[in-house]
Parts: structure tokens; sequence; C-alpha cells
């Protein structure tokens, strides 16, 4: 009978050979199975994550400023609770500050304007606006074009705060600071608080977001 040997080329020798061989591809199955695991897991959750605000921004490059929007998606109720902020106060720095120069001032007051419904159905911001520059004791007192002739004024501290939403809209308050800087004179602040209510309507050229104002009230602080 022939001794059993370890040597090479011997019987035993190619057992223990296959032997790590196949656990070597064992091993190389069970990672290959754990990876697979891990793709099908990942893939998973990026198919169920959230879907990001269906809107797309232009920005500014230079500066990351919110230029508009390219385009509304249809199906959308409500915009973005920090948008309709970045629009209110947009809203009060174009109908609250004054430019010296006539034709920003003129395009402060459209862009203005263009947030305040023109239809039947909501008709109180844009005349309430259109008061405060037009009315009270000093006709014109408010006017930003005829204040314009006498220095510029800057509109600072702004915060804007929801308050409530009512179906589809959403209601907001605001406190700022009016600076009135004249040509000749003392620089003067006035503190103002604003609310007003806001919803969505058909985009335009001076307000590609939709934004509106379909109520608007404010005042001096304290009064």
């Amino acid at each position: 009978m022939a001794a059993i040997t370890q040597g090479q080329g011997t019987p035993l020798y190619e057992d223990v050979l296959k032997t790590l061989w196949n656990q070597r591809l064992w091993w190389a199955l069970c990672a290959t199975l754990a990876t697979v695991v891990v793709l099908a897991g990942t893939i998973i959750v990026l198919v169920l994550r959230p879907r990001p605000a269906p809107y797309a921004f232009v920005v500014d490059k230079a500066t990351g400023a919110r230029l508009g929007m390219l385009e509304p998606i249809p199906g959308t109720a409500m915009v973005n609770d920090q948008n309709v902020r970045a629009d209110i106060e947009d809203f009060i720095r174009n109908a609250f500050s004054v430019s010296s120069d006539w034709d920003e001032e003129n395009a402060r007051l459209r862009k203005a304007y263009a947030v305040l419904p023109s239809d039947y159905q909501h008709p109180q911001p844009r005349q309430m606006l259109t008061n405060w520059y037009h009315g009270g004791e000093s006709k014109d007192a408010n006017n930003p074009q005829r204040k314009s002739e006498k220095g510029w004024q800057d509109v600072t501290d702004i915060t804007v705060l929801k308050v409530g939403t009512v179906g589809e809209f959403s209601q907001y308050e605001a406190h700022f600071n009016v600076v009135w800087y004249p040509k000749a004179g003392m620089t003067a602040t006035t503190p103002m608080r604003l609310a007003l209510t806001a919803a969505l309507t058909q985009p335009t050229a001076d307000n590609p977001l939709g934004f509106a104002v379909t109520q608007l009230d404010f005042d001096k602080e304290n009064e």
C-alpha cells in the first residue's frame, strides 16, 4: 500500500488546495451579495426620498441673489415660506424706499404695484398704497416721486413673521424702519408695521413668482 504524503502533486495536497480555493470563492460571493444589498438599499432610499420643491429660480452668479423663477410648475398650490418672506421684503423696499434717481424710483413703484392685484376681487391693497402716496393731511407727502426731488429714503431692519393660514391664503406681519435722508435737514427714522394676506396669481415680468397681496394694512408704529 502506498503511503499518503502531503507533497505537491499528491492527492491530499490537491484536496487542500481545492478547499482553500472554494473558501475564497465563497467569501468573494458573500462580499458580492453584500455589495448588491447595499446598492439596492441605496436605490430604494433615493427613489422614496421626497422630491424637492417644484420651482426653478434664476440666480445671479456674481452675488448669489435670487432674480426670479424660470417658469411656474402646475399643480403646486403654495410657494415655499422662505420665498414668500423674501417677496414681502422686496415689496416693502419697493413701496417705501425712495430713490433720487427718477428711473430707478419708477422701476421700484412698478414692481411694488405688480404684486397688488388690479382685478375687482381684491382692490383694497392697491387703493391703500395709492392713498398713502397721495392722501392724508398733506397731499402727496408720501409720494415717492415728489420726495425724490428732496432727498432719498431707505428701508432697514425688516422682520417678517407668518401669523396664520386661511385656506390658500397666508397671513404675515412685518416691522421695519423708514429712514429719510433730506438734501437739507436732519435724518428722520420712522418705525412702521405692516400686515398682509398673500396668495399666488399669474406670474408676470415684474412678478415672476406670481406672489400677490390680497389684503394690506400698514401704518406708523403706535398709531
